[in-house]
C-alpha cells in the first residue's frame, strides 16, 4: 500500500471487531483468501483514501516463478502476520485495556495519525468511552 489505512474487520453478532490495521509501506492481504481461495470470514476497508497496487493469486504466481526470493518472502510476511494474530489473542487474555493501548500506542504510534478512535476501541475490544477514559488517564500519567 502506498498511502492511506486499511483495515481487517469482522462482523461479530452485529458488531465489527477490527483484527488489523495496513499503514503505508505494509501489505495488505487476507491470508485466508490467499491461501485457501474460499471467501474470507474477515472485510478489508478502507478507513482514509488510500493508493494501492492489487495482485491477484494468478499474478504473484506468476510474479513469483520470475522473480527469486519473492515467494520465501511472502512466507515470511504471512508468518509474521500469524505472530502478529497470536500476539493479539494472547493481548486480549492477559493485558488489561490500558495494557493494550499503551502497547498500541508504543509500538504503532502512527496508528493514531491514521485510525478514527472508535475504530482503535474496537481493535482494543473496549467501548469507544472506555477508550476515551483510557487515554484521559494515560495524558495525565
Amino acid at each position: 500500500m502506498e498511502s492511506g489505512c486499511i483495515r481487517l474487520w469482522h462482523n461479530k453478532d452485529g458488531a465489527d471487531v477490527s483484527v488489523k490495521f495496513f499503514l503505508p509501506g505494509e501489505l495488505c492481504a487476507s491470508l485466508q483468501n490467499m491461501h485457501t481461495e474460499e471467501p474470507s470470514k474477515y472485510e478489508l476497508e478502507t478507513i482514509t483514501p488510500c493508493v494501492v497496487r492489487l495482485l491477484g493469486k494468478a499474478e504473484f504466481e506468476r510474479e513469483a516463478a520470475r522473480t527469486p526470493g519473492l515467494k520465501d518472502y511472502m512466507e515470511s510476511v504471512m508468518v509474521h502476520c500469524l505472530v502478529n494474530y497470536q500476539d493479539l489473542f494472547v493481548d486480549r487474555i492477559a493485558r488489561t485495556p490500558e495494557e493494550r493501548y499503551r502497547a498500541l500506542i508504543a509500538e504503532e504510534p502512527d496508528i493514531l495519525d491514521f485510525v478514527p478512535l472508535h475504530y482503535i476501541a474496537s481493535y482494543l475490544g473496549i467501548t469507544p468511552v472506555s477508550l476515551s477514559r483510557i487515554r484521559k488517564k494515560a495524558h495525565l500519567s
